[in-house]
């Protein structure tokens, strides 16, 4: 985004812009329900945002308009699906329940560019060894992380494995990293920012 100072000035733009200008319109033009229904599934980054939107509480084409009648030197666009759509390095799929009639499962799954090129760093690369032997790990786990549905998460780690070696990555260290992303807890490492914020002790001080 630039600058240092374009990220945390894009937070708070968009965090005035949304919790002081969008909420209370939308309380006022379409009701508290709305406001709230807003406020509880609108995911931000930056100025990129997600929400899983009801449209019985407003549709999307008017929570646009809304959007944009915020700011005049500000443009909000949209993407729409009912099916599939990215956010972020994600990609969200909503696929009928082959169990449950008339109700939906949501998948995620790593959304890469269309121009990704995937240059990972080169295993024989002039930088400290430590960094290099860690890559395949962490990758790993960033797949394990993401992807939900057991079987896709497979076949991402043998496209991985294969982009990797052609890195020149050695195939047991790939193979190794793989075995341990596997054991990991998905769920754990999910919610891990949230179990660390928990944990966090406060300080206390006496004057």
């Amino acid at each position: 985004m630039g600058k240092d100072h374009a990220p945390p000035y894009a937070n708070l733009v968009i965090g005035y812009l949304i919790t002081k200008k969008l909420y209370p319109k939308l309380a006022k033009k379409y009701g508290p329900a709305c406001e709230t229904h807003i406020k509880n599934n609108l995911k931000l980054f930056l100025d990129d945002g997600f929400i899983m939107l009801n449209e019985k509480y407003i549709p999307a084409e008017n929570l646009l308009l809304e959007l944009n009648s915020l700011d005049k030197t500000i443009k909000f666009t949209m993407e729409k699906s009912s099916e599939s759509i990215a956010f972020l390095d994600v990609k969200i799929n909503i696929k009928p329940n082959i169990f449950v009639s008339n109700t939906y499962t949501i998948e995620t799954d790593i959304y890469s560019k269309p121009t990704d090129t995937f240059s990972y760093f080169p295993f024989r690369s002039c930088a400290p060894h430590h960094i290099a032997r860690n890559i395949p790990y962490n990758l790993t786990r960033r797949i394990v992380r993401i992807v939900s549905n057991r079987l896709t998460r497979n076949h991402r780690f043998s496209e991985l494995s294969l982009r990797l070696q052609n890195k020149g990555y050695p195939i047991k260290l790939i193979e190794d990293s793989i075995r341990k992303a596997k054991k990991l807890n998905r769920y754990t490492l999910i919610n891990s920012g949230s179990i660390k914020k928990k944990k966090k002790k406060k300080l206390l001080t006496r004057s």
